[in-house]
């Protein structure tokens, strides 16, 4: 699953799943971005939660999930006594995390310098420190160090951007009767 989805939003999938197999085992595994797909092609997971790029894929059933916003945040501590411009953000790295295999790396952007950072958590530590600027989730584990540290950029200079996460299975993969009333469950 994408660790940006939020564990608030995974409880009832949990719960109903726990509900159907009682007490055994349930493995999460942290993957970003395009990354849960391909897990599921390979099959080396029953289910993924995560963004599905190519809605047409064949191979791919899904289901809505839930959807994540990333503002755009840049560190009180970057900006320091600077107004907030476009000139600003094009002098600052934005940090992203990079999407292997896509040479699009997520939506278009006003800076003209690029980080690419393996994942989140590091990209997250990154902008709140004033390394650079970059589109956040509104998780509550940063919530309290948005508000102390962190300044949103305005719409007129970068858009926030709205992430779709699935619920997703293989069409390769026949699903057991377990494993198929967890899927009919969500």
């Amino acid at each position: 699953m994408d660790p940006l989805v939020s564990a608030s939003r995974l409880r009832p999938l949990l719960d109903s799943a726990r509900e159907i197999l009682g007490d055994v085992p349930i493995y999460l595994k942290d993957q970003i971005l395009n990354e849960p797909v391909e897990s599921l092609k390979k099959g080396d997971c029953d289910f993924a939660i995560g963004h599905l790029k190519n809605k047409s894929d064949p191979d791919i059933e899904f289901k809505e999930f839930c959807q994540i916003e990333l503002l755009p945040m840049i560190s009180k501590n970057l900006l320091g006594k600077e107004k907030l411009t476009k000139q600003l953000l094009d002098r600052v790295p934005n940090i992203v995390v990079e999407i292997k295999g896509d040479d699009t790396n997520g939506p278009a952007v006003s800076s003209a310098q690029k980080w690419f950072v393996s994942n989140h958590a590091l990209k997250e530590e990154m902008i709140i420190e004033g390394l650079g600027w970059g589109r956040l989730s509104q998780s509550k584990r940063i919530s309290s160090l948005k508000n102390l540290e962190l300044v949103k950029i305005p719409l007129s200079l970068v858009r926030p951007f709205k992430l779709e996460i699935h619920f997703m299975r293989s069409l390769r993969k026949p699903l057991g009767p377990i494993a198929k009333r967890i899927w009919e469950s969500h």
